[in-house]
């Protein structure tokens, strides 16, 4: 199923315009105009560096490549659409600059990992892929850049009350501590999660034109709860 929305690219590319115009004359005759392969690159990192924070359950470095890899200026928007089997559930849309994904981004950290607790992993058989579609130089040091991005993994939920009260009724001592465990495991519960987001990203040089960000992004979401 394709979404569609009435979302156009002339922002972006108007924006790309004003980034680029004001960038010195020696640096830009200096540059060549950022190839496929400089975006495939720097979007293979993007997404090994998130892969990698969920995977090691370290969620904290979520902000460090928040921090890193998005513009000062950055924004994102998406349309997203959420199923339950073929039952549409819920439909939003959002636009948010770079500080508020700071802002939402330490609340998520934090609850991710309160819920990981005792159990382990918050998330597990986590993965993400960001396929690029095309790649279109919008001046010497930016482009439009068209991706799907497929995320997916298991979220463990667990009823932190009911195990520590199995654990209390199985007693003091190794036995009431295997009571525990064995509680947290039957009191949790696993949620299958699987998105796929057709999006658009304006990718540029960044002022010292020593490394990429990203500026602006839209996407158009379909997430699947299993």
């Amino acid at each position: 199923m394709r979404i569609r929305t009435g979302l156009t690219l002339l922002g972006a590319v108007a924006t790309a315009a004003m980034l680029t115009a004001g960038q010195p004359q020696a640096q830009t005759d200096q540059q060549q105009a950022l190839s496929e392969q400089d975006v495939r690159t720097f979007l293979a990192k993007v997404e090994q560096e998130a892969t990698q924070a969920m995977t090691s359950g370290e969620y904290g470095r979520l902000m460090d490549w928040t921090r890193n890899n998005l513009a000062d200026e950055a924004t994102f928007s998406a349309n997203t659409e959420v199923y339950v089997g073929d039952q549409r559930k819920s439909f939003s849309a959002v636009t948010l600059e770079k500080k508020d994904m700071l802002r939402l981004g330490n609340v998520m950290v934090a609850i991710i990992s309160g819920m990981s607790g005792k159990a382990g992993k918050a998330v597990e058989d986590y993965s993400l892929e960001i396929a690029v579609a095309d790649v279109t130089p919008v001046g010497p040091n930016a482009a439009m850049v068209a991706t799907r991005i497929t995320e997916s993994g298991t979220l463990k939920l667990s009823a932190e009350g009911k195990s520590a009260a199995a654990g209390e009724q199985g007693g003091d001592g190794q036995g009431g501590q295997t009571q525990q465990q064995d509680g947290q495991q039957a009191n949790a519960r696993a949620v299958e999660l699987e998105a796929t987001a057709d999006c658009k990203h304006l990718i540029r040089r960044d002022a010292t034109g020593d490394r990429m960000v990203i500026g602006i992004t839209t996407c158009n979401t379909r997430m699947q709860l299993g």
